[in-house]
């Protein structure tokens, strides 16, 4: 029997389907990508200036700045591979966002994000911008 096939992809492969299949089922939603993952070719010196600039080590690799069904001002999501789990300061980071009445998905596949992006949006959701 074979894997799924979100078992074989990549971090960014999953993060790009999951940004791409949103798009589609919810035209207009408002998911935007992190920075805090991003690869710096500048190094310690690149990850200063990106702290400086309001970059948070362990926020989520996606956010969506949609109302929730339940009043949640916004949900975030956190892109995982086969066997890998969050990190201590994605741990804290999740606790911080939870605190502040976000919802934090952690997700190993696409199929995972869409329905958990499905459930937290409003049955009737429509974007706000269309």
């Amino acid at each position: 029997m074979s894997a799924p096939l979100s078992e074989s992809l990549t971090h960014d492969e999953i993060q790009r389907a999951i940004v791409r299949s949103a798009h589609r089922l919810w035209p207009g939603i408002d998911l935007q990508g992190s920075l805090s993952g991003v690869y710096l070719r500048g190094g310690a010196v690149e990850g200063r200036l990106m702290v400086l600039k309001g970059v948070e080590a362990g926020d989520p690799d996606l956010n969506g700045r949609e109302i929730g069904s339940n009043g949640q001002p916004g949900f975030f999501i956190e892109v995982k591979t086969k066997g890998q789990n969050l990190s201590k300061v994605q741990r804290a980071r999740k606790a911080k966002l939870e605190a502040r009445g976000y919802v934090v998905f952690v997700v190993w596949s696409e199929e995972q994000a869409l329905r958990d992006i499905a459930s937290y949006l409003p049955i009737d959701w429509v974007a706000a911008h269309l």
